[in-house]
């Protein structure tokens, strides 16, 4: 709960923070695929995880943290 409660944190702030491209203010979103080392797996099987996440979340609309069950 708390790796996804400070992913949160990142996700709005960077949403809440305006960017500017050559004066234009450009619209900036994250998506985030999050996985938990359970002690027992390779870090390759962590990384598949967390990136199967990440598409998930690009794949629910975006803009959002998607954790492991």
């Amino acid at each position: 709960e708390y790796a996804q409660d400070v992913c949160e944190k990142i996700r709005t702030a960077i949403e809440a923070t305006p960017f500017n491209m050559s004066g234009d203010p450009v619209s900036i979103t994250i998506s985030i695929g999050l996985s938990l080392f359970n002690g027992k797996e390779s870090h390759e099987e962590l990384f598949s995880r967390a990136d199967k996440n990440l598409y998930q979340a690009k794949g629910n609309g975006r803009n959002r943290v998607i954790r492991d069950n």
